[in-house]
C-alpha cells in the first residue's frame, strides 16, 4: 500500500484532483437603492431595522436532477420576512454555489440590505423624512446695468 499512496507526487497529485474536483464560486448580481416584492405606502413612517438582514434562495442539484429553483424574489421574500419589514434599502444580490462535477452542485442566491417595517405608535418620536439634496444657492455674480 506504501507503494502506491506514499510517494510525494501521487499524494500531491490526490490532493489536486479533490480539490479541482470541489469547486466553488461567489459573484455579485447587483446593488439595490430599494427592493421589495411587497406593495408599500411611502406616506406611512417606517423604522429601520438596527443590523442588516439577509435572505437566500437555494437550489440543488443531484447528478443532473435540479431539486427546487432559485429565484431572486423568493430570497428577498426571506429577507423581509425575517424582520416582518416591506422593503429593503441599500441592497446587495450575491450568488454563491460550490460543486461536484456531475455529483452535487448548491446554487444560492443571497439578498442583504436594510430592513424598514411600518413603525407603531411607540416608534413615532419623529417621522421619518428622507434626506433631500441641497438647493442649489443662486449666482451671485454682479448684475450689469
Amino acid at each position: 500500500m506504501d507503494v502506491i499512496w506514499g510517494g510525494k507526487k501521487l499524494k500531491s497529485l490526490f490532493i489536486c484532483l479533490v480539490v479541482f474536483l470541489c469547486t466553488g464560486c461567489v459573484g455579485h448580481l447587483g446593488k439595490f437603492s430599494i427592493i421589495s416584492t411587497k406593495p408599500v405606502d411611502f406616506k406611512k413612517a417606517y423604522v429601520k431595522s438596527e443590523v442588516p438582514v439577509m435572505g437566500k434562495d437555494e437550489l440543488y442539484e443531484i447528478i443532473i436532477f435540479p431539486i427546487g429553483t432559485s429565484r431572486v424574489d423568493k430570497a428577498v421574500e426571506n429577507a423581509l420576512n425575517n424582520e416582518k419589514a416591506l422593503y429593503l434599502t441599500d441592497a446587495e444580490v450575491k450568488v454563491k454555489y460550490w460543486m461536484v462535477p456531475f455529483i452535487y452542485v448548491n446554487y444560492r442566491l443571497e439578498v442583504t440590505g436594510n430592513a424598514w417595517r411600518e413603525a407603531d405608535g411607540s416608534e413615532l418620536k419623529k417621522p421619518f423624512i428622507p434626506a433631500l439634496p441641497s438647493p442649489v444657492p443662486p449666482d451671485h455674480t454682479p448684475s450689469h446695468r
